[in-house]
């Protein structure tokens, strides 16, 4: 394991990543917990999506809203003006809730594809946070998790919100295989609630490197003042992990990006079925 004194877990702004979708409440209370936490500066970024707007010019858009049962039709200026509406209201939550915790905060909003945008707007060590795709949403053809999918794919430590801001229970999930093992550990250490003893340890797979990462970031933690609590996961998936989550009562599942289990679609099984927040670390 490289030695996590020697990297550091920067972070340079928490970004609470917005759309149309809604969730604006939870994702902008757990990014200003988090920035709180870390001591960093919170951003609001606001994703007028696109394809909304290319498919709210097509005609056969209008015809079935024509059709629909909803109270207006989705059109480009119905769209327009409640996207400002929405940016507006994102800002001032998340404005008043930086304002309370007195942090150094900023909103701005852009229009383009949600996986290009994420990109161009952040740095590496940058952190996004993104509330769950809604499960009913009134956009059409489920556009409304636009956002939440192009977050899991951007190349960004990643906060995958709920409507608990929690974060001071974290569970760490530590693999030997995973060369992100000493950032997870600092990212870990930094979200303990102050005067918090136990840090829970989640070491996956067995065998001798299991072995030798179960003592050596037991080690680490115990250097730092934490008793850490070491449990054993032979096959992880995203129902495994949630489920050892949910049973120690924990705020936030702390995990590295490379872990195989949450590759590709696994990750986004976890932004669905989670109830607390999980942390992603790239």
């Amino acid at each position: 394991m490289t030695r996590a004194e020697d990297v550091e877990f920067r972070v340079a702004r928490v970004i609470a990543a917005l759309d149309a979708s809604g969730g604006d409440i939870a994702t902008v209370g757990a990014a200003v917990e988090f920035a709180a936490r870390l001591g960093a500066e919170v951003a609001g970024l606001f994703i007028e999506d696109a394809n909304l707007f290319r498919l709210a010019a097509l005609p056969v858009t209008r015809h079935l809203a024509l059709r629909s049962q909803a109270p207006s039709a989705f059109d480009a200026a119905r769209l327009e003006a409640d996207l400002r509406a929405g940016a507006a209201r994102a800002e001032a939550e998340l404005g008043a809730a930086a304002t309370r915790r007195g942090l150094r905060w900023s909103f701005r909003v852009v229009r383009g594809l949600p996986a290009a945008e994420l990109t161009a707007a952040t740095v590496v060590e940058d952190v996004l946070v993104v509330g769950p795709p809604p499960r009913v949403s009134g956009l059409p053809l489920g556009l409304g998790g636009a956002l939440a999918l192009a977050a899991c794919r951007c190349t960004r430590t990643l906060l995958m919100a709920t409507a608990s801001a929690r974060i001071g229970r974290p569970l760490v999930v530590l693999d030997a295989g995973s060369a992100l093992t000493a950032r997870v550990l600092t990212a870990a250490a930094r979200l303990a609630a102050p005067g918090q003893a136990e840090v829970a340890l989640l070491i996956l797979g067995g065998g001798r490197e299991a072995a030798l990462l179960e003592q050596d970031a037991a080690a680490w933690l115990s250097r730092r003042g934490f008793r850490p609590l070491i449990g054993r996961l032979e096959r992880p998936s995203a129902t495994a992990l949630l489920g050892r989550m949910h049973a120690g009562g924990h705020d936030v599942l702390v995990l590295p990006a490379d872990l195989p289990s949450i590759a590709e679609d696994g990750l986004e099984a976890l932004m669905t079925a989670a109830d607390g927040q999980v942390l992603v670390v790239r």
